[in-house]
């Protein structure tokens, strides 16, 4: 090996021979060597002239693509007579001879260019007296000369755009970070603590502890720094919604710590959560279904007597897959992340629960109460990232009923839970307060558990038990939820939901909201009119653009339509679009939907392949805010619908028979709506007008009533049979039976129903309106009601 001679004296050259023979040696043993070195290292680098001769050599080599070896470099001195005056071939085998192996070129080659730099300054000592005694030239001009020749000399410091010094701590640095990477990846843990010892002396550190703190440092600076417009970050980031592994409660890709007092039922908690987990199902709200996955558990809290017991109890054991789904593991501290990385790359999971915290840092370098003892959570988060999966913490309370140890843990995480039991007057309940979230808004919800399965029951907000209105308004928010799971994707406003579960306006909108902030659904704002809220569930399709470019362009695969203003009925906004070709017999495409929606690119079916289908008829409504407004316009010069367009399409035969095929798509719809006289069958078949369904009412002890529509969409369809059903009994004779006063009795009168108030939480409740001579009565007892004959 060679000696690095940092050194200079005026006696001593300022070079370093060893280095030379190294640099060389290690380029003709390793003929990739080159490739490091060729373009940082000049010629001048070397100060023996042989060396030189051999150097340059060996670079018209690698210019030429050709191996640079012993043979190849003794032919080309060969070749030009040099080989003589280098030494011979025996010259050559001396640089292989003076090291062992090519790894150390690059160490070799810094040193040179150190000498080559030194060299420099000290020829620059002469070349300044000169310009000092220079009397010919202006001083501006030796001043600049000198300036020319200081800069040529400090920029030999620069390799790839990088200061000298910066570059060569920069090796350092992610050197040292690689070393730290694959020691970290050694499952054994004596031979693990040996190297990470071993590698705090190499480089300096006073202790193993000072090398984590560094090791901390770099994990969080690991992240890089990109700014954006407003505009630039919502198109880069605004499609993207939170994924969840228990809907509005547990987010994917997240730290969550639960921390509660001694004898909460912390562990119990998490072993409900991780058989839910692993079976899949309910376990908040109908609707908020969870997905089966894969659960690792690092239990080193309980002991295996425990948690076996537990394993039992909670019947993980009636169902094979379920069982195999869990995967649990009994030894692991957070000195060992290595090895945790092992296990998720074995076993994939979705959730991992850790029981607990301070059973897993036990060889800890730090006390609990220091800020550093959080450092596990920090790296929990990018592996949670790495992985797309869930961590869930367990740790303890202190005697204030806070965390225990340092707040650090608290801002680590991106999920923290207090457990804490709470008793009432009537019964003792476990509580689980969210309060810190980065996915929803912060809550409390009660928990009661079950001494048969030894696990616990979810029953609902706090709040909502107070109040006395859980379970009313758990069962509006879980239909309003599998309404959207239906319709995924799809945005809808409060008051189109309340139409299809049967509520009011008011009330979906506030469980709607309550949604929202829980995480159970996700919500934005409408395109068309940016002051609504439209609520959906998974990705949001993304709306296409208006364009106004020529119509003749056939490469836009989006379409152009153009919205017109309604008059001033209703929202004076289009919701629903039918567009009309009236040179085909019943031809239409019908954009169908809420504001929002009638820009959504959506495809069921390829458009005919022709150049483009002409609109000559357009019909615009707008049943938002109750009303049907119909606005015919002839558009045909205006409106193009082009190929590839995503406009739905369901369209008829031509008249010459001839392009267009008939839609075979419509599927019966079947509902039930509620009435004075009982329940109504509602039956849809396709078959209706303009390619539409026909419906029957079948309404108890009256004749069935049939109609049709142009609809072709289900909640459509299901819309126009319950305004034509109200259209029907509002056309009845009825009689209500009520007290009248006088005489004060129970009596039937004649009357005149006016409308239907659905009841807040149930659709198949509510009050009938009626009007009678004697004012206004409102009747939920279907009994007080009855057709007046």
């Amino acid at each position: 090996m060679f000696n690095i001679d940092s050194t200079y004296s005026a006696q001593r050259p300022i070079n370093n021979i060893d280095a030379e023979m190294a640099v060389l040696g290690s380029i003709i043993l390793d003929s990739a060597a080159i490739y490091k070195v060729a373009d940082k290292l000049p010629v001048d680098a070397f100060t023996l002239e042989k060396h030189q001769i051999i150097y340059k050599c060996c670079l018209e080599l690698h210019r030429n693509q050709i191996s640079v070896n012993l043979l190849s470099v003794a032919n080309i001195l060969a070749d030009k007579n040099l080989l003589g005056t280098v030494g011979g071939r025996s010259a050559l085998t001396n640089l292989i001879d003076s090291i062992v192996s090519s790894a150390g070129v690059e160490s070799a080659t810094e040193v040179l260019l150190e000498k080559h730099t030194r060299r420099r300054l000290s020829l620059l000592s002469s070349q300044i007296e000169q310009l000092a005694h220079d009397r010919e030239n202006p001083l501006s001009w030796t001043l600049e000369k000198l300036e020319q020749t200081v800069l040529q000399i400090t920029g030999l410091r620069k390799h790839d755009d990088q200061g000298y010094w910066q570059k060569r701590d920069t090796v350092a640095f992610e050197n040292l970070c690689k070393d730290l990477e694959e020691i970290e990846d050694i499952e054994n843990a004596a031979q693990r603590d040996w190297l990470m010892r071993k590698l705090a002396k190499k480089w300096k550190f006073s202790n193993k502890k000072e090398l984590l703190d560094f090791h901390a440092k770099w994990l969080d600076s690991q992240n890089k720094t990109y700014t954006y417009t407003a505009k630039e970050y919502f198109e880069k980031h605004g499609n993207q919604e939170q994924n969840w592994i228990f809907p509005g409660l547990i987010p994917l890709g997240s730290v969550l710590v639960a921390y509660g007092g001694a004898g909460v039922g912390k562990t119990r908690t998490a072993m409900t959560l991780a058989k839910y987990a692993c079976a899949g199902g309910t376990f908040t709200y109908d609707g908020a279904e969870i997905e089966p996955m894969k659960t690792l558990l690092i239990e080193t809290d309980q002991g295996a007597r425990n948690t076996s017991k537990l394993l039992e109890m909670q019947d993980f054991f009636a169902d094979d897959t379920v069982a195999n789904r869990m995967v649990i593991c009994d030894e692991w501290t957070v000195g060992e992340f290595g090895r945790l990385k092992q296990m998720l790359k074995q076993h994939e999971p979705k959730f991992v629960i850790i029981d607990s915290l301070m059973s897993v840092s036990t060889t800890s370098l730090y006390s609990e109460n220091d800020t550093e003892y959080a450092r596990p959570i920090i790296r929990l988060r990018h592996l949670a990232q790495e992985f797309n999966c869930t961590f869930l913490v367990i740790h303890h309370a202190n005697a204030e009923g806070g965390v225990r140890g340092s707040r650090a843990i608290i801002a680590s995480a991106d999920e923290v839970w207090k457990l804490a039991r709470t008793k009432n007057e009537i019964e003792e309940f476990n509580s689980l307060t969210i309060e810190k979230s980065r996915s929803r808004a912060p809550g409390a919800y009660k928990f009661v558990y079950d001494d048969d399965s030894w696990g616990w029951t979810f029953k609902g907000r706090i709040e909502d038990d107070i109040m006395g209105g859980n379970s009313q308004s758990a069962s509006l928010m879980s239909r309003c939820i599998k309404f959207l799971k239906e319709k995924l994707g799809q945005v809808f406003q409060a008051e189109e939901i309340a139409e299809f579960v049967g509520s009011s306006r008011d009330s979906v909108r506030r469980e709607m909201r309550r949604a929202s902030n829980e995480g159970l659904v996700n919500v934005g704002r409408a395109t068309g009119d940016t002051r609504k809220l439209v609520y959906y569930l998974g990705s949001r399709v993304s709306p296409v653009n208006n364009y106004t470019s020529d119509p003749s362009d056939r490469t836009e695969t989006t379409s152009r339509i153009g919205l017109l203003p309604l008059p001033d009925k209703g929202s004076g906004r289009p919701d629903h679009l039918i567009l009309k070709n009236q040179n085909f017999e019943n031809a239409e495409k019908k954009v169908l939907g809420s504001d929002d929606q009638i820009r959504l690119i959506r495809c069921p079916e390829t458009l005919p392949e022709e150049t483009g289908t002409q609109i000559t008829h357009l019909i615009m409504r707008d049943i938002q805010n109750g009303s049907d407004v119909e606005t015919d316009t002839e558009k045909g010069e205006l409106l193009t619908i082009p190929t590839g367009s995503g406009v739905d399409s369901n369209v008829n035969e031509c008249k010459d028979g001839e392009g267009i095929k008939k839609s075979t798509s419509l599927k019966p719809v079947k509902v039930i709506y509620t009435s004075p006289v009982g329940e109504v069958k509602a039956i849809a078949s396709p078959g209706g007008e303009d390619g539409g369904y026909e419906f029957r009412l079948e309404i108890p002890g009256l004749e069935p009533l049939i109609s049709s529509t142009s609809h072709t969409e289900e909640r459509l369809v299901c819309s126009t049979m319950k305004r034509r059903l109200m259209t029907y009994l509002k056309s009845l004779k009825w009689k209500i039976h009520v007290i009248v006063a006088p005489p004060g009795q129970y009596d039937w009168l004649p009357a005149t129903l006016e409308s239907f108030k659905p009841h807040q939480y149930d659709p198949n409740r509510g009050n009938w309106i009626f009007h009678c001579d004697r004012g206004e009565y409102s009747i939920s007892d279907l009994s007080l009601i009855a057709i007046n004959d």
